[in-house]
């Protein structure tokens, strides 16, 4: 690390060489726990803090859960305060889901939410609950999970008839 930020000739120089050798080992302890101690601040990322999180957004800890589920219920809390826009429902289910595509349809009073994805999602029933939750009241909606396909079957079918008539000629003297 300070090796790499040094011309060569001061590496050269034996009293550099030994100080640096000494010191590198706990510049690069010290670099890994500040860069540890940045990645708390982040939901993604947090495992020590995230009973914080929890308490900052009122959600009750759930030791049973898995570390990414404490994460998303965190997430999805922090994302009621969006408006309910249909691209920023959109943006969170996908961000929830880790899906390839959503793309939420109206149609008539309810909103058809399509999630594509080709893993098998987990958590699912966390965003249908947030969905409920952020949702225009007066909108009833429907969750529907494709799995997308690069190959497209075409299938060709046909109905045939053929007549076959025999016709015997006789010739009469």
């Amino acid at each position: 690390m300070i090796r790499d930020n040094l011309p060569i000739f001061v590496y050269d120089i034996k009293q550099m060489k030994e100080l640096i050798d000494a010191e590198e080992s706990e510049l690069v302890g010290l670099y890994s726990f500040f860069e540890k101690f940045a990645n708390e601040f982040n939901i993604f990322s947090c495992t020590d803090t995230i009973g914080r999180f929890e308490n900052d957004y009122a959600i009750n800890t759930n030791e049973e859960l898995s570390l990414e589920q404490r994460r998303l219920k965190i997430l999805i809390k922090k994302y009621q305060k969006l408006i309910p826009t249909i691209a920023n429902l959109e943006d969170v289910i996908k961000r929830l889901l880790g899906a390839d595509i959503v793309k939420i349809k109206e149609v008539g009073c309810r909103l058809d939410v399509y999630v594509g994805s080709a893993i098998l999602l987990e958590n699912m029933d966390i965003a249908k609950k947030f969905f409920k939750d952020v949702r225009p009241a007066h909108f009833d909606y429907k969750f529907i999970n494709s799995v997308p396909r690069d190959e497209v079957a075409t299938i060709y079918i046909g109905v045939g008839e053929f007549m076959y008539k025999k016709m015997k000629f006789e010739v009469a003297e």
